[in-house]
């Protein structure tokens, strides 16, 4: 999967209520990512904001630049946080 993929799979599986504007809908992402338990999917919800903030961005090039780094900056720290959990077939692995 792809990181865009991993973004436009979040969002598909992301309940909203009818009618939610652009901010709700962020903020959903911000509420769910400070409640999390588990570190990855803290991660993965604060990459999926700045992804969706990068694509809604208008301002100029260096902001845009700004953006690109960050996202690229949580993609890492989502990546790092899934790496560290542990493996499916390794002796002491707890369902979730």
């Amino acid at each position: 999967m792809t990181p865009s993929g991993l973004v436009n799979e979040m969002k598909r599986i992301t309940v909203t209520p009818e009618g939610c504007s652009v901010r709700d809908f962020l903020d959903i992402y911000v509420h769910e990512s400070s409640a999390a338990a588990e570190e990855w999917r803290a991660d993965l919800l604060n990459f999926c904001l700045v992804a969706w903030v990068k694509h809604c961005y208008t301002g100029g090039p260096e902001g845009a630049a700004q953006l690109r780094a960050e996202v690229k900056q949580k993609w890492d720290k989502f990546c790092d946080s899934v790496d560290r959990l542990p493996d499916i077939d390794e002796e002491n692995y707890v369902t979730p």
